[in-house]
C-alpha cells in the first residue's frame, strides 16, 4: 500500500498536463527546423544530453573541445569492448579532462593524464566488459568534466547489442 488515494493520484494527474502539453508544444516548434538544419541523428543526440542535464547548444557556440563524434553505433559488442572518442582542443588554453561519469558500472572510461594543449588531439576511451549483461541492445554514455567547464560536461554516448 503506497499511502495514496485515489484522489491523490487524480490531482497528481491534473498539474501535469500543462507542463506536457508546454513541453510537447516546444518541441514541434523548435523540431522541425533542427531537423532541416542538423540532421536527425544530432536532434536525437541533443534530446540525450537534456535528459541527462547536459546542454551544448545547437552549433550558435564553438566549445573548446571538438570530438570528431559524440555517438557511435557500434553493432555487436564482445565481452570486453574498447571504444574510442578522439577530439581536438580547439580552444586557446589547455585544457586537463578532470573526472568522468558513465551510465553502468560495466564501463570505464579512460581519460587522457595529462593536459591537452591547444590544437593537439587525444581520445577518450570507453573500456565496456559486457560479461554481466543481458544480450540484446545496450546504450553506453559518458559525462566527461573539464577544468575550463567543471560543471558543464560533454556527453558521449554509444549504442550496441550485446551478443
Amino acid at each position: 500500500m503506497t499511502g495514496l488515494t485515489d484522489t491523490d493520484f487524480d490531482r497528481s494527474i491534473l498539474r501535469r498536463p500543462p507542463l506536457i502539453t508546454v513541453i510537447l508544444a516546444a518541441g514541434f516548434l523548435v523540431c522541425p527546423p533542427l531537423f532541416l538544419r542538423f540532421g536527425p541523428e544530432s536532434v536525437r543526440m541533443k534530446f540525450l544530453e537534456l535528459s541527462q542535464g547536459v546542454w551544448s547548444g545547437f552549433g550558435g557556440e564553438e566549445r573548446f573541445l571538438r570530438f570528431d563524434a559524440q555517438h557511435q553505433v557500434l553493432g555487436d559488442l564482445s565481452s570486453k569492448s574498447a571504444i574510442e572518442f578522439p577530439f581536438e582542443n580547439c580552444g586557446d588554453r589547455p585544457v586537463m579532462l578532470m573526472r568522468s561519469w558513465s551510465s553502468c558500472g560495466c564501463i570505464d572510461v579512460g581519460l587522457p593524464g595529462k593536459p591537452i594543449a591547444p590544437g593537439g588531439r587525444s581520445k577518450v576511451v570507453l573500456h565496456v566488459d559486457t560479461g554481466d549483461q543481458l544480450a540484446g541492445p545496450m546504450w553506453m554514455l559518458a559525462k566527461i568534466y573539464t577544468d575550463l567547464e567543471p560543471k558543464r560536461p560533454f556527453l558521449l554516448a554509444a549504442e550496441g547489442t550485446v551478443k
